[in-house]
């Protein structure tokens, strides 16, 4: 009956992980992943808080992962009740969970270790803790400690394989965004057997150095950091145009990571080669990025040759399709708005913390919002309606909430347009940015296609 109840309670969190939460779930080389009964460590970056643990556990098909997180989530009874039903196990910190606390990590890794040993899948973040940008932090070697400590109990018979994966999102926060998980080939620990049983540090950074350089190998990587708000604006504005002059269509998240990746690369380059005009180019661009956060614009207007007739004919499709609007609401603004108290109190918090706004989203809207709202629409039908207009309306509610969420990004896009075309005509601001935009973004092709 547990095992049933297992079985029905992750299908359904994978339905609103890769239906609802996500617009589109890329998992990229499946072919790396060891067969099924083989013990298998996946060592994954760490750039999204709850998110990432959810990634991975959904692209294993139906095979259990056990996943080490971060401690402090667990304090939540709720989120640790949570987490725990899906496999997902605490990994203490000597600097944010103290000294003190890992003596817990030995019961866990203990358990992890048995979980490998029977043919499992377990899964951790060398860099223990979450990032809150595009770059891959310096990684603990504690799961190789753990991986060859597992093996070692067996008296090395069993080999255990190392799976390197990157995780990257097309939008960190946002509700129907994308994500790519993509698995490298598999690094066999029994290669270094032998070698452990003299010189287990040297392994330990053998090994590790291999695990982080093809995780970097397969990530966004962005390691200047001093200009990384720039850089990281370039890719999402610029970068939209350069993944077009590649024959690469950018709305494609695995095809826009591999431009991002040669953009990055390049603009590292351009620094070490000119690094004073690059600083300029750098420092305009964010003085762009502060217009249009303060205007509330989205770049891709400024690349929109709207006409009167087509904002007319945008107008018309809004007006035609508000009844619908309308109706689609019912219950989702519950749902899309339940999470806002918890999520404000982690962006309010800022840094690492708030890369736990997507996971709390997903809870609350998993666990509470979407059950109880769902539940609450058929049992009304029910009673007003009848039995096969309630399970039509039922079965219909998740299209219902993917269209009110396009519907209400339509209207905010058509409002952007409106807002551009009749400032663009009189604002000398927008006239100076528009121009600026455009000298900026030939002064890049110009250089990084010299």
């Amino acid at each position: 009956m547990k095992k049933i109840f297992y079985t029905v309670f992750r299908n359904y969190l994978r339905v609103i992980h890769n239906v609802i939460y996500y617009r589109r779930v890329y998992i990229l080389d499946k072919h790396n992943i060891p067969q099924q009964g083989e013990p298998t460590l996946v060592a994954a970056n760490h750039q999204n808080a709850l998110n990432d643990p959810l990634a991975l556990q959904f692209s294993f098909g139906n095979n259990r992962v056990s996943i080490f997180a971060r401690a402090d989530v667990f304090k939540k009874k709720f989120l640790a009740k949570f987490l725990y039903s899906l496999d997902i196990l605490p990994a203490y910190r000597m600097r944010v969970d103290g000294e003190a606390s890992l003596v817990h990590n030995k019961v866990v890794f203990d358990e992890a270790g048995q979980r490998l040993l029977s043919g499992g899948i377990v899964a951790i973040f060398p860099e223990a803790t979450n990032q809150d940008k595009h770059w891959l932090g310096e990684f603990s070697q504690g799961y190789l400690r753990m991986a060859f400590e597992t093996a070692e109990k067996e008296d090395f018979k069993k080999n255990i394989q190392i799976l390197p994966t990157a995780i990257h999102y097309s939008n960190y926060f946002s509700m129907q965004s994308d994500v790519l998980v993509k698995f490298a080939e598999p690094i066999n620990l029994a290669e270094y057997y032998e070698l452990y049983k003299t010189k287990p540090r040297t392994v330990w950074r053998a090994v590790n150095a291999r695990v982080k350089a093809s995780i970097d190998n397969m990530m966004l990587n962005i390691t200047d950091l001093d200009n990384y708000d720039a850089i990281d604006y370039i890719r999402n504005t610029y970068g939209v145009h350069f993944a077009k002059t590649k024959g690469v269509n950018p709305d494609n998240l695995p095809n826009k990571l591999l431009t991002d990746k040669v953009l990055c690369a390049r603009l590292n380059e351009l620094k070490e080669q000119k690094p004073d005009e690059m600083a300029e180019i750098y420092s305009r661009f964010l003085k762009l990025k502060d217009f249009t956060y303060q205007e509330k614009l989205r770049d891709w207007v400024f690349d929109t040759n709207y006409r009167v007739m087509q904002l007319i004919k945008d107008a018309l499709i809004l007006v035609l399709l508000l009844p619908l609007y309308i109706f689609a609401l019912w219950p989702h603004i519950f749902i899309f708005y339940a999470p806002t108290k918890l999520t404000n109190k982690f962006e309010k918090m800022g840094g690492p913390f708030k890369m736990f706004v997507g996971g709390v989203r997903f809870v609350v809207s998993a666990l509470f919002s979407i059950p109880i709202f769902y539940l609450l629409v058929f049992i009304i039908d029910l009673i007003f309606f009848d039995l096969g207009l309630a399970i039509i309306h039922f079965l219909l509610l998740t299209i219902l909430g993917r269209f009110a969420w396009y519907y209400r990004k339509y209207f905010i896009k058509f409002m952007g347009l409106c807002k551009f075309t009749h400032k663009i005509k009189r604002s000398m601001q927008y006239k100076y940015w528009t121009n600026e935009r455009q000298l900026l973004f030939e002064k890049l092709n110009k250089l990084i296609f010299e």
